[in-house]
Order: structure tokens, then C-alpha cells, then sequence
């Protein structure tokens, strides 16, 4: 693309979108014109099926952080604590990493595959598919008009708020709204209380023996996987 200053063109072939840093790389000289051609024409996230990793914004002492499901908060004054795990897998967990809050997470489709990842506070979104809109730390992915898959909120220091959103591994889905909580279509007792053990909501196998808040196992799956 060559600079508007220069072709005084804005017509479609010679746009682009860049992000805020690449932008001021182009200001500066850093990215010449082939450059930006190249990735207009071949665009790294269209390439690799996800987006490039970027920061939770995390921070604060671990023992403050807090997971938000719905209305319910879950903290461990010590680490790692598991807010959510299904079959054995952690789905949330926040551990702690020089000092700071470390959160990984997991927030797979109905294949197991994953749309969204958190690994080490790195944020990792898969481009197939899915609808993205953000402002600011929050997030709303869609997987078609009006379907909120998932509502995700980074914007305070210390709270990772799931304000709405389909969780979903194994055959297990958990509904949550700001009013109430759903496993496979039945109501859990999920309300707007603050959970401070290591680990909150256990669904489906527990091959550890984990002692948890809220442990639901004998969980139906949907379709036919186990």
C-alpha cells in the first residue's frame, strides 16, 4: 500500500487495517510498502488459525485474585487454585509466575477444539469462525448472530469476570448468565457467593479425589461422546 500523503489514493486496493502498532511502525519508516502488501495479501492470523498472543493485564498479589462465573466469585489466598474443572482437566486456573497472577484457561467448541486459549496470561483467540468484538480488556465472542459463546472480562486488575458463556469439554456444557448456571440443562445451586477454596466447581470424572466446592459427577453429555 503506498501512503496516502504520497498517492493521495483511497481506494480499495491501496486500504488496509493495522493495528496500532504496526501502524506506528509504518509512521516511522519500520515497515516498508512490499511488507504491507505481503501481509495484507496473506495475513499472519489467516495463516496460523489464531490470533497473536497479547496480555490479560493481570496483576496484583495472587491471594487477591479473583475468577468470576456468573455471579459467583472463587479465590485462594494461596496458588495454584482451580475454579473450574471438567473429567480431570483444569479449564480455569490461576497460578503465579514472578510474583504476578498467572491465568491459563481453556474454552473449547463442541469438538474439543479450542476457541479461545489463556496460557500463562497470553491470550490466544482461533480466527475460524467465530464473531470477535472487544473494547477495552472485555470480550465477546459469537458463534452466529445474537449466540454469545463466550463474555470475558480483564478490564480490573485482579478479576477475571465470565460474565456469560458456553464452557464446554467432553460432552459437558456449562450455561452461564448473570442470573443463574446450567450444567447439560439442569439448574446448579450457582448464586452470588464468594467461593474461597482450591478448587470450585468439579464436573463429571474425578480420578484425583479432589476435594472441591460444588462437585457434580454422573453428569449426561451431549451427543455421543464420553
Amino acid at each position: 500500500m503506498t501512503n496516502y500523503a504520497v498517492s493521495q489514493d483511497n481506494s480499495e486496493s491501496n486500504l488496509t487495517l493495522l493495528c496500532g502498532t504496526h501502524h506506528d511502525a509504518t509512521t516511522r519508516g519500520w515497515l516498508g510498502e512490499d511488507e504491507i502488501r505481503g501481509s495484507n495479501d496473506e495475513p499472519f492470523n489467516q495463516k496460523q488459525g489464531h490470533t497473536t498472543p497479547w496480555g490479560t493485564g493481570l496483576r496484583g498479589p495472587v491471594a487477591e485474585t479473583q475468577v468470576v462465573l456468573g455471579t459467583t466469585v472463587f479465590s485462594w489466598p494461596g496458588e495454584p487454585f482451580f475454579p473450574l474443572i471438567v473429567d480431570g482437566v483444569p479449564i480455569i486456573v490461576v497460578g503465579e509466575q514472578d510474583g504476578r497472577p498467572s491465568l491459563s484457561a481453556q474454552f473449547l467448541d463442541e469438538m474439543n477444539q479450542p476457541a479461545l486459549l489463556i496460557l500463562q496470561n497470553e491470550i490466544i483467540l482461533s480466527t475460524e469462525g467465530w464473531d470477535i468484538a472487544s473494547e477495552g480488556m472485555a470480550f465477546i465472542i459469537r458463534c452466529e448472530l445474537r449466540k454469545i459463546f463466550l463474555d470475558i472480562d480483564f478490564s480490573q486488575p485482579n478479576v477475571v469476570h465470565i460474565a456469560r458463556g458456553r464452557l464446554l469439554c467432553n460432552g459437558v456444557e456449562i450455561l452461564l448468565s448473570k442470573k443463574e448456571a446450567k450444567i447439560n440443562g439442569a439448574n446448579v445451586g450457582f448464586g452470588e457467593s464468594h467461593i474461597v477454596m482450591p478448587c470450585g466447581l468439579l464436573v463429571g470424572h474425578n480420578p484425583g479425589n479432589v476435594n472441591a466446592w460444588m462437585l457434580v459427577d454422573n453428569v449426561p453429555r451431549y451427543g455421543d461422546r464420553t
